[in-house]
């Protein structure tokens, strides 16, 4: 695993309007788009978090204007010089009618600090034991057919991102919009280590590739659930990415799951990204994000094979698959890159506005938002925009928004460094949501 520690702006001697007037880096314009306006993009709520306290890690928008959340809830550290000095405690889960303008929260923990706060009045509280007590969420999916049911991979641990931890609980599904909860994914070994399959209970068949995987040692046992996805044209078929093991496949709605007929080797306790081809549902896309990796299932998950490893080898993180009319998109740290041949050859099609690091890149209606760091430390890091044709500028330095001095409402280094989710946009009411591992859940109005 690697990082990208670019150093950060220690204090930005420009105002964010004039460091998007002045960050125009053009690029050829193949479409003669250049008279479009600018992207806007503007601060909701005033310009405060509707979620000060927690720290948002899944999170998912239905057309409807609902709004589904998982993450941590942050309380100052009991240690003094504590960085940052708030700290994960109990997990939440969080529901908006109205496009994340209001919440409803149930919190569920084993955290005594949390349990005193609450029963002080400084912390809203609701006894909710079917959310499982410190389940961080790592992804998020809803049934476009039936919205009320909801996937919700995960894992259970102390630390927020799982990645110490191999937890009971991996992948949730709930028919009730988050009123309660059931395990999806079922695996418990008799031992303390994994021995034989008949040693094994699970939902998950039993073969000899899922044997070969597991007996790799304690870093094949699928201790979390990195991703999950649901096959459009098909609701009850459904893909998780799991640590350890790779991706399996249910075709009965998460009551049970295969696995693929060769083990999947290589696949550590990083994040996942998984993208299902919308007009050929049988070709599916698995992103090992922090190593680099491109994997390609063209028989819906019976075999798969690494299509590509540029990010590896160029030294990149690799960021949120995107099809655009059938042609596929990846974002990478020096920009956002395309491939014409299902990923095995990738070619950088938008570069960085200037040197620096790139994350979460978002498609919209006729350009792209990103997560950017600059290396200069006299830019700012935050949220750039770009229209198709136009060049790059940034939205909004999101380093001043933070709700405590750590980190801003998006903390690009946490993203690099962890290769977690932090960015995630409603389509249909055109608002980005930003979070950062401090805490605190931004909405943005976006022009795109």
């Amino acid at each position: 695993m690697f990082r990208v520690n670019y150093r950060r702006a220690a204090s930005h001697l420009l105002m964010c309007a004039a460091l998007a007037g002045s960050l125009l880096i053009p690029h050829a314009d193949a479409h003669g788009a250049a008279h479009r306006a600018p992207i806007s993009f503007t601060p909701l709520d005033g310009g405060k978090p509707v979620l000060p306290d927690v720290l948002v890690t899944a999170l998912v928008t239905l057309p409807d204007g609902t709004v589904y959340a998982g993450g941590r809830v942050m309380v100052k550290s009991t240690y003094a010089f504590a960085n940052p000095p708030v700290v994960p405690a109990g997990s939440v889960w969080l529901v908006s009618r109205d496009r994340g303008a209001h919440w409803t929260r149930r919190v569920s923990t084993t955290s005594v600090a949390v349990v005193q706060q609450a029963a002080s009045g400084t912390l809203p509280w609701t006894d909710h034991h079917a959310w499982p007590a410190d389940f961080t969420a790592n992804a998020l999916a809803s049934d476009p057919r039936h919205p009320a049911t909801i996937y919700a991979a995960g894992c259970t641990g102390t630390d927020a991102l799982c990645l110490r931890t191999a937890g009971q609980y991996r992948l949730l599904r709930s028919t009730d919009s988050g009123a309660t909860w059931a395990d999806a994914i079922v695996f418990h070994t008799k031992a303390l280590l994994y021995t034989s399959l008949a040693n094994l209970t699970t939902n998950i068949a039993k073969t000899p590739a899922l044997d070969a995987a597991l007996r790799t040692g304690p870093s094949g046992l699928p201790g979390q659930a990195l991703d999950v996805a649901i096959d459009p044209s098909n609701s009850a078929r459904l893909y998780a990415c799991m640590s350890g093991i790779g991706v399996l496949r249910s075709d009965d709605g998460a009551r049970t799951w295969r696995y693929s007929d060769m083990p999947q080797f290589g696949w550590e306790n990083v994040q996942c990204d998984l993208l299902i081809d919308p007009r050929k549902p049988a070709v599916v896309y698995s992103v090992d994000r922090v190593n680099g990796r491109v994997y390609r299932s063209a028989n819906a998950g019976k075999t798969w094979a690494q299509a590509s490893d540029f990010g590896y080898t160029s030294n990149q993180h690799l960021y949120n698959p995107t099809l655009i009319n059938g042609v596929l998109y990846i974002t990478g740290y020096n920009g956002i890159y395309v491939s014409n041949d299902q990923g095995r050859h990738w070619r950088l099609v938008i570069p960085n506005p200037v040197s620096g690091a790139m994350a979460e890149g978002i498609h919209g209606n006729g350009g792209w938002i990103a997560a950017f760091s600059p290396a200069a430390s006299t830019l700012a890091t935050g949220v750039y925009g770009r229209r198709d044709g136009q060049p790059w500028r940034l939205l909004v330095d999101t380093d001043r928004f933070g709700t405590v001095s750590y980190s801003g409402s998006l903390d690009d280094q946490a993203m690099h460094g962890e290769g977690a989710r932090r960015m995630w946009e409603d389509h249909v009411g055109r608002i980005v949501f930003t979070s950062a591992r401090a805490g605190g859940l931004y909405r943005w109005g976006s022009g795109l």
